[in-house]
């Protein structure tokens, strides 16, 4: 599919209005693009640039309302339907994965959430600790409302060990999920667990690196260019894994 992003300031800071906020009208994206700073084209000017993300096959609309197209968003976010399995090495307790992109390991996560949810207990506990929490920015709307369930259903901590702007942004989306936030900056690395399971995250030093300069940067979340986030990390190329350690 090609992407004509002839205006791709105001196309991404559409994408993230409406993978916030999903079947809102033409009138509903103006005004939320009103209120950003440094936009002001006219009314006009959106209908027409959501026009052409229709012709592109980006969004669609369910009669008046607007959303973001499912076989778009299945041809840039790899981890939703990606079948190919990661390879994996047993080592007593540990089982040790390895992925070649964070878009991977996504699919990984996902998938291993799925499997606790099944297994699980009501009220059974979740707790993550990380730099930086990629998922928000790419949840597709399907995705959304799976980790809205699973949050609701169990007792979920998060742990940020960085406090940008865009970090700020994420945990309030946490927050609305009900999971309970905190920061913590003398903490690093990536880690997780899941009633009796342990994960690490083992990120290679130039993809964290990466991470730190994408989350510092971002003065607003809607200057974020989706195109650049998923081409130069989540769908970059890198060795990249995952240690499962049950108890």
């Amino acid at each position: 599919m090609t992407i004509n992003f002839k205006n791709p300031k105001t196309k991404d800071r559409i994408l993230l209005i409406l993978n916030e906020t999903p079947r809102i009208t033409t009138k509903q994206i103006f005004m939320k693009l009103r209120k950003l700073d440094g936009w002001d084209k006219s009314y006009q000017s959106v209908h027409k640039i959501l026009k052409e993300m229709g012709e592109d096959g980006i969004v669609e609309k369910d009669g008046s309302k607007y959303v973001i197209s499912k076989e778009w968003l299945n041809s840039i976010q790899m981890f939703i339907k990606k079948e190919s399995k990661p390879k994996v090495q047993k080592i007593g307790n540990y089982q040790i994965y390895s992925f070649n992109s964070i878009s991977e390991l996504d699919k990984f996560l996902f998938d291993f959430g799925k499997d606790f949810d099944k297994s699980a207990e009501g009220g059974d506990n979740v707790f993550w600790q990380a730099e930086h929490y990629w998922w928000p920015i790419a949840y597709s709307k399907e995705m959304y409302e799976i980790i809205m369930q699973r949050e609701i259903g169990h007792k979920s901590k998060k742990i940020f060990c960085n406090n940008t702007k865009l970090d700020k942004w994420c945990a309030k989306y946490y927050e609305r999920l009900g999971v309970e936030v905190d920061f913590k900056k003398s903490c690093s690395g990536f880690n997780a667990k899941y009633k009796n399971q342990e994960i690490e995250l083992i990120l290679p030093e130039e993809m964290r690196n990466k991470l730190n300069s994408f989350f510092n940067k971002v003065e607003s979340f809607e200057d974020i260019d989706l195109k650049r986030f998923y081409r130069t990390i989540l769908n970059k190329k890198s060795k990249i894994k995952a240690i499962v350690k049950k108890a």
